[in-house]
């Protein structure tokens, strides 16, 4: 299972089109393999922010790999499902339409959803974009960032924007409080519809408080593999975290999905030696240790001990989305300030992923500070 670390300076083309025809050589994937296919390229697009932000793909990153399919005589459409909005605004707001100018690039359906059995998994059922089953091959295009709920957002994880719009909700629902069962549903479904190769966007990643809320991060690399969870293993690896903190790799291996053992995975191009870094920040809640208890007991403790979603009033300009993303329906507006109801939080922080204004943050209460010096060496 090769995985391709590749230098790449930055956002400029036709230097940056040469950086990922390489990372593709490196990892053993052939372009040619696309000719005469329907493709599908599915960037990071968590909504529409300009990409100096490095919420999302960027959109010359996106117009480099468009170019070589084409080259390769594949047909191309570009699509994915924001967090909030639509795909053809996110697709403007974050400059993907105006990077993708003058190529024969279409638009995927993300709008119209297809309700799919999944009958081997935990996940019986799952609503997927129709335009992922109107291509043939998928090119998977993650921007690497932190994350609350997951630690870190990569390969495996930017396959649940084939969920359409707030239907993503409903998987958050259904998982609860369990991290674990969450991270179990993005592996599945990455696994069910499966991308032929994922090549990271690590030009300029995020760290601190992702995916939406963190800062950019100079990172300078490109990680290309064909299997999601070899390409995630690899991306932790050089940001210095610790796997047993993703729950998405003790997931794929209880379900024997990918490849997230380090010593079985060659890596090619750079090595991680040389590229690892030691300043890149977490998100600060992260893998929280109450998941991995039983919920009679973690629920009575979770006000107490775990990261909650708090809002910082200044910050914020009152514009809903928090509101309108919340799968429990546990935030209101009330008297012109926006409210949790801590009680039917689940903890999934898809209020703080898609805060435009960065006005949420994860705080732990006293309490759970002291408790997780004493108890987790956090």
């Amino acid at each position: 299972m090769n995985v391709s670390i590749v230098k790449s300076n930055g956002y400029s083309l036709p230097g940056l089109k040469t950086d990922i025809a390489n990372a593709l050589s490196l990892a053993g994937f052939d372009p040619y393999s696309l000719k005469n296919k329907q493709v599908l390229l599915k960037p990071n697009l968590l909504r529409a922010v300009a990409p100096e932000k490095a919420v999302t793909t960027h959109p010359l990153f996106i117009r480099a790999i468009a170019e070589i399919a084409l080259d390769h005589g594949a047909r191309v459409a570009v699509g994915d499902s924001p967090g909030f909005g639509n795909t053809n605004q996110c697709l403007k707001g974050c400059r993907v339409i105006e990077g993708l100018k003058g190529l024969n690039v279409t638009i995927a359906d993300f709008a119209t959803p297809v309700t799919v059995k999944n009958e081997r998994g935990t996940f019986k059922t799952f609503i997927i974009a129709k335009g992922v089953f109107e291509s043939e091959a998928i090119i998977n295009l993650p921007k690497l960032k932190t994350h609350g709920q997951m630690y870190l957002t990569g390969a495996t994880k930017n396959m649940f924007g084939i969920v359409p719009g707030l239907l993503k909700g409903k998987k958050h629902l259904e998982s609860g409080t369990d991290y674990s069962l969450f991270a179990r549903m993005l592996v599945e479904l990455c696994y069910f519809k499966k991308p032929v190769v994922s090549i990271i966007d690590g030009i300029v990643a995020m760290d601190g408080n992702g995916p939406g809320g963190g800062d950019p991060y100079d990172l300078g690399l490109i990680v290309t593999g064909t299997d999601t969870i070899a390409v995630d293993r690899i991306c932790a690896a050089i940001l210095g975290f610790n796997p047993e903190n993703i729950p998405i790799f003790a997931q794929a291996k209880k379900n024997a999905l990918g490849t997230g053992d380090l010593a079985a995975i060659t890596v090619t191009g750079e090595s991680i030696e040389s590229v690892r870094v030691k300043n890149f920040r977490p998100a600060r809640q992260g893998f929280s240790p109450l998941t991995m208890v039983p919920e009679f007991i973690a629920n009575p403790l979770r006000n107490h001990l775990s990261f909650k979603p708090r809002v910082d009033q200044k910050k914020c300009r009152l514009c809903g989305e928090c509101i309108a993303m919340c799968p429990v329906s546990c935030i209101t507006n009330e008297n012109a300030k926006i409210v949790m109801d801590y009680e039917k939080c689940i903890r999934c922080f898809c209020c703080q992923e898609i805060c435009p204004h960065k006005a949420i943050t994860a705080k732990r209460p006293l309490v759970g500070k002291i408790a997780a010096k004493i108890l987790f060496r956090d």
